[in-house]
């Protein structure tokens, strides 16, 4: 099961904002993401997984694919097999070439 639930933070311990579907004692794994408190003009919360774009306007995608690029250099574009879309199933499971 996995579930997003809002929590507060108080005395050193975790105390969750809604019901739990949860056995009493049962053990879980907690991801935590610091939630701003919410004012009139600011956007909402970030979900998990979820990233704002830069105020520069970049789409977090291609912010995303920016900062891969810089990570991974040897894996640019130029680098790609010109046939890549066309044998794809070759280059992923190794099939057999397609002819042009």
């Amino acid at each position: 099961m996995v579930s997003n639930v809002k929590a507060r933070f108080s005395n050193g311990a975790l105390t969750p904002l809604e019901p739990l579907e949860l056995e009493e004692g049962a053990e879980v794994t907690l991801h935590i993401v610091k939630v701003a408190p919410n004012k009139p003009d600011s956007p909402a919360p970030l979900q998990t997984g979820e990233e704002r774009a830069p105020s520069s306007g970049t789409h977090p995608v291609l912010a995303m694919i920016d900062r891969l690029r810089e990570e991974f250099p040897d894996l640019a574009d130029d680098n790609l097999p010109t046939d890549l879309s066309k044998n794809i199933d070759h280059y992923l499971y190794g099939t057999p070439r397609e002819s042009d």
